[in-house]
């Protein structure tokens, strides 16, 4: 019982005694209970309570710690893995500076080129490679070693005998031996050659005579642009000359000073990425057919390209007096390109099929054209060496159409009688309707070069089919692109896969597994569409559009760039008009690295008009590229046809 007789502190009275000693049996005795009360009514803990709570913020203590060095690793971990970041950026940067489009894994690389061919790869986890790293294929299989990227401390630590402490990039050969580097101050080191690399220093070097300089630290470079490449192919070279003045080509350097350039890095190379002027994307651009120059024609159209050696090219157009029911007549013309110069040396203009008046009738006003020409080479098998010209016939009335062909045997110099291939062309399909008309790409045909189907010769063409009969107008028909093949050497064409209705004019490339894949215009949307076939040319997928191609509704060039004349990496070219409006204007080259799948990198080739194109890679770093453009003397009508060359080391994102 307690007395609680609220007497102060200090009593000695034998009631407060007692509840003194009550409340200090509860005090220290009670287990479980968080407090008791004084004589003076005020809460107090139990020794049991004060325990318990001590305990307590012990463990919280304790794991405070165990965070605090939880984050410390962590934090350590951070700046291991932001250090190894950085070098892989570095890397990255050099790599995105220097035009290496790297593949994820070996196996992706070594996929998409051909024997004898090279290829980079990124860092990954999966080949356990840490760098940016060249390997040369030697079967579909195997691969060998040719160099790599190394950078920041990691080089600094390879490169002890140099005096320089800051390095911006090296690279090595399959015996880590450093072999070529460049130092913070602009100098080029270069050592422990292997045969391959002391070939490509060896062209470096001529290179080098030629700018009349003993060293590269004294080349300037006006425009301020790289003044050294590392090609996809690991080689080094000096590279980016310019075009200097209208009466050719010049081995003077353009902008600043290497030894500004490297030493305003700071072991970064961004600056390696100033967009280029016009001068630099584009070394030729120039008029190829000009309609002025005939007396009746007002239009050159339809270009096209076929490789005929290392240095020729034959190229496909018409003239028009008018659309596409005037008077046409089919044209070819021979260029042929010096590698060393870029000069493009111009042939005479060849008229093929001369459009005429209709022999049953000559009186009648109607006549027989010719368009949508193309061509071919037949590089193996059965008339190697032969080149085919290929066009559709056409009577003004839209009645009559068909399909010839001529060839030469002797590079273009001569050319056959015409060869009517309307019986091979004639066909009725149940879901398109009686046939009206075939037409050729416009463009290029090509030979499947890798493959089940090496050998085999493809056609890209389109039909008109209708629906109430061949009397019908163009507007009520449908278009359907398809593809035609050869196994003769062209003696013979079978039809293969058919597109999806509504598709037209389109041009086909080879990928690396010997696959085709088929650009094609489509009049109902400005999104290029894609189709692959994936046995000859037999059958064809179904079309799907890409949203990162959305360009002017027109034919569009198409080309591998590998071939065996390059020792570039499996590379597509692509060219159509891109312009804001998806207007016919502003002409530009995409490259894709994934058989189609992702264009990353484009270059403007004009400014202005520009509407149907085609393209062939010449080498590794340059392409041929034909396009329709304006004419100075009438506004707004693509007219003439210009042959450009561009440089492909200058596209970007």
């Amino acid at each position: 019982m307690a007395y609680n007789t609220g007497n102060p502190i200090g009593s000695k009275d034998p009631r407060d005694l007692q509840d003194n000693a009550e409340n200090f049996d509860k005090a220290v005795n009670a287990d479980g209970q968080d407090s008791w009360t004084d004589r003076l009514g005020r809460p107090r803990k139990t020794w049991d309570a004060i325990e318990r709570e001590a305990a307590e913020l012990t463990q919280v203590a304790t794991e405070q710690a165990d965070r605090a060095e939880q984050e410390a690793d962590r934090a350590e971990q951070e700046a291991d893995r932001a250090e190894a970041a950085a070098g892989a950026s570095e890397a990255a940067a050099i790599a995105s500076a220097l035009a290496l489009a790297a593949y994820d894994t070996i196996d992706d690389g070594r996929a998409a080129v051909l024997d004898g061919q090279t290829f980079w790869v990124k860092p990954n986890e999966t080949d356990g490679l840490t760098r940016y790293t060249n390997f040369l294929r030697t079967s579909a299989s195997t691969q060998e070693f040719v160099a790599d990227i190394i950078v920041g401390a990691e080089f600094d630590a390879v490169v002890e005998s140099d005096s320089s402490d800051l390095f911006l990039l090296g690279f090595r050969d399959k015996d880590e031996k450093l072999f070529a580097y460049f130092r913070a101050d602009g100098g080029l080191r270069i050592s422990g050659l292997r045969t391959s690399v002391q070939e490509a220093i060896a062209d470096l070097n001529g290179i080098i005579g030629k700018l009349q300089t003993g060293n590269l630290t004294e080349t300037q470079d006006v425009v301020g642009q790289q003044a050294l490449l590392l090609r996809s192919d690991g080689r080094l070279y000096g590279a980016d000359f310019r075009v200097a003045g209208p009466d050719g080509f010049s081995l003077k350097r353009k902008a600043v000073e290497i030894n500004e350039r490297f030493a305003a890095l700071e072991r970064r190379v961004t600056i390696l990425e100033v967009a280029p002027d016009r001068g630099d994307r584009v070394l030729r651009d120039t008029v190829l057919f000009d309609p002025r120059t005939t007396d009746i024609y007002n239009y050159a159209f339809g270009p096209g390209i076929t490789r005929l050696s290392e240095t020729e090219f034959l190229v496909t157009a018409e003239w028009r007096s008018g659309d596409d029911y005037s008077l046409i007549t089919t044209i070819v013309r021979k260029l042929t390109i010096d590698l060393e110069t870029y000069e493009i040396d111009a042939g005479p203009i060849i008229e093929m099929e001369h459009w005429e008046p209709d022999p049953e009738d000559p009186e009648s006003g109607l006549h027989f054209s010719y368009l949508n020409s193309s061509s071919l080479l037949v590089e193996t098998g059965p008339h190697a060496g032969r080149i085919y010209q290929y066009a559709n016939g056409m009577r003004n009335d839209r009645k009559l159409w068909g399909a010839v062909s001529r060839y030469s045997d002797d590079g273009g110099e001569t050319w056959s009688e015409i060869i009517d291939l309307a019986d091979q062309f004639n066909m009725d399909t149940q879901d398109v309707g009686k046939w009206w008309a075939v037409a050729f790409g416009p463009g290029h045909g090509i030979q499947i070069r890798n493959g089940d189907y090496a050998g085999r010769l493809i056609l890209p063409m389109y039909m008109r089919g209708e629906r109430d009969g061949v009397d019908a107008e163009p507007q009520g028909a449908k278009f359907r692109s398809f593809i035609a093949y050869s196994d003769d050497g062209g003696e013979t064409y079978q039809i293969g896969g058919m597109a999806s209705i509504a598709t037209n004019e389109c041009q086909v490339a080879e990928l690396p597994d010997g696959s085709l894949l088929m650009v094609i215009r489509n009049p109902s949307t400005n999104a290029k569409q894609f189709a692959v076939s994936t046995d000859g040319g037999e059958t064809m997928s179904t079309p799907t559009s890409h949203p990162d191609l959305i360009v002017g509704e027109v034919m569009t060039g198409l080309v591998q760039a590998a071939s065996p004349y390059s020792n570039a990496r499996s590379r597509l070219l692509l060219t159509a008009p891109f312009a804001p409006d998806t207007s016919r204007n502003n002409m530009h080259i995409w490259a894709s690295y994934d058989g189609g799948a992702t264009w990353p990198q484009k270059l403007q080739i004009n400014e202005g008009l520009a509407a149907y194109s085609d393209v062939c890679a010449i080498d590794d770093s340059t392409a041929l590229v034909l396009y329709t453009s304006g004419s100075p003397d009438v506004a707004g009508q693509n007219r003439l046809i210009r042959a450009a060359i561009v440089r492909l080391n200058y596209m970007g994102a």
